[in-house]
């Protein structure tokens, strides 16, 4: 299993273009930094890994986070673990 952490504010917005209308736009972002942990174990070093790197990314009880996993438990459990 693998965890990617990163806070949007640094998300470098370059190339593409900016719809006027509508969510979705061709605008491009790369993400300048990010953490990522992975682990074959039995999910305690990757909960205790992505719960790190959340914390170097500043986030904090007051985060709101956005979470993709293939929906099983053990995707949700890691989430879990990084719950504000």
């Amino acid at each position: 299993m693998t965890a990617v952490i990163f806070d949007p504010e640094q998300i470098d917005y370059r190339g593409g273009q900016l719809k006027q209308e509508g969510a979705v736009s061709t605008l491009r972002g790369k993400l300048t930094i990010k953490h990522c942990t992975a682990s074959a174990d039995e999910q305690s070093y990757l909960k205790q890994a992505a719960l790190e790197s959340a914390i170097k990314q500043g986030m904090s009880k007051d985060t709101s986070r956005t979470a993709i996993c293939g929906g099983a438990d053990n995707c949700w459990n890691v989430i879990n673990a990084v719950a504000p």
